[in-house]
């Protein structure tokens, strides 16, 4: 997935934040979960109208990943459904991809 990083708004900070996520991950060394729970939290619910928008997560992002991990879910099943299937951490995401999704748009297989 790419993105970005002069972009400003819901989609383009959840990038940032699942990028910072993925790119922490280092096999035998920090876990997806290590990872999702060192990520910088913003300070903001709109972190794309701010400075804070390069690389922060909301804190909603953690505890959702940290309940579907206690619903039983594999590490990257639970950062999957968090971060792209259902983003609710990041609100107006959801809404940009329901507007998206509303209007037609139907991403490539």
């Amino acid at each position: 997935m790419g993105f970005d990083i002069q972009r400003r708004d819901a989609i383009s900070s959840l990038g940032a934040c699942s990028h910072w996520i993925v790119s922490c991950v280092e096999p035998e060394h920090r876990s997806l979960d290590e990872c999702v729970a060192a990520a910088p939290t913003c300070d903001t619910d709109d972190p794309w109208n701010n400075d804070e928008h390069t690389f922060c997560c909301p804190a909603a992002c953690a505890q959702d990943f940290s309940d579907a991990r206690n619903k039983g879910l594999e590490s990257i099943e639970a950062f999957t459904q968090v971060y792209f299937l259902a983003p609710s951490c990041f609100p107006a995401a959801m809404q940009l991809l329901a507007d998206e999704t509303t209007n037609g748009f139907s991403p490539e297989p």
